[in-house]
């Protein structure tokens, strides 16, 4: 098995994008790396997403939650961040593939209203009221 790091090749950019950039904390040898690209129909944002994925199932597989005299080890808190991050890779390869995503649901940006007293209650019922008006 090989090993390689040139951000000009495909394999290179599923390596920057998923962080293994150094091969001495590097999980994925290169032909893993290709079997990511196709499966992933040579898509790599996908590809990195499908590393990510895998690196937090051997996360949650290895380390677990673990609570040592006063150490913690947190393996599905890391793993779950892995996967959130792999969630951003997809949306961001479904929005350049012009899949109707937009940065709204790739960033997840949205607005929301509270109404905390009597007045802002009011308020936002009319706010509510002129936004279907003008629907």
């Amino acid at each position: 098995m090989t090993w390689s790091y040139d951000v000009a090749l495909d394999s290179g950019k599923v390596r920057v994008l998923a962080r293994e950039s150094t091969q001495a904390t590097s999980v994925f040898q290169d032909e893993e790396i290709d079997a990511f690209l196709g499966l992933e129909a040579n898509d790599v944002f996908n590809a990195a997403a499908l590393a990510l994925d895998t690196i937090a199932s051997n996360e949650v597989l290895l380390q677990k939650k673990i609570e040592l005299t006063g150490i913690t080890t947190d393996g599905p808190a890391v793993a779950a961040s892995l996967r959130a991050s792999a969630q951003v890779l997809r949306l961001r390869s479904a929005a350049l593939a012009g899949s109707g995503t937009d940065d709204d649901a790739l960033f997840g940006w949205d607005w929301a209203e509270q109404g905390l007293t009597d007045f802002n209650r009011w308020e936002r019922m009319y706010h509510e009221w002129l936004r279907d008006v003008n629907a």
